[in-house]
């Protein structure tokens, strides 16, 4: 028996015992705002000394009671100064440049583009520019 109809009878067999129901389509919703964002048109912000780092971080961001939005920019030599998330998790995308990441005091992690940095709640973490370029990041911040 080929594996692809040993999947499918797989599948049905689920379905019919109530085990799986195939996905439905989802619907197409019109938000309005603030549940889109235009990010290049947002204002952009100088943060010094972000979190106790070093230089600045440039961001353009939304924050709401439970969320933050962040696109930001950490020139050469800025850092995001060592910090816990009690209350929230963060994730950190790298859409430029390299960033020198430590968790929990343990060994410094280096990420480029296209990796992704998750801080759990209750952890600790500072981020860092050590490169030659500026350092893009896209990053959600969550309250729990």
């Amino acid at each position: 028996m080929k594996k692809s109809l040993v999947i499918v009878c797989s599948a049905m067999l689920a379905a019919s015992a109530g085990l799986w129901a195939a996905p439905k389509k989802a619907k197409k919703v019109d938000l309005p705002a603030p549940y889109y964002f235009d990010i290049a048109s947002m204002e952009e912000k100088k943060i010094p000394n972000f979190k106790g780092g070093e230089g600045e971080v440039i961001a353009k961001m939304y924050a709401d009671n439970l969320n933050r939005i962040l696109y930001g920019r950490l020139t050469p030599g800025s850092t995001i100064g060592y910090h816990t998330h009690d209350t929230s998790s963060e994730i950190v995308y790298i859409l430029e440049g390299t960033a020198t990441i430590k968790l929990d005091d343990e060994k410094e992690e280096v990420l480029g583009p296209g990796q992704v940095h998750y801080c759990p709640k209750g952890h600790s973490h500072s981020t860092a520019n050590l490169g030659k370029k500026d350092l893009v990041v896209f990053t959600v911040v969550t309250e729990q």
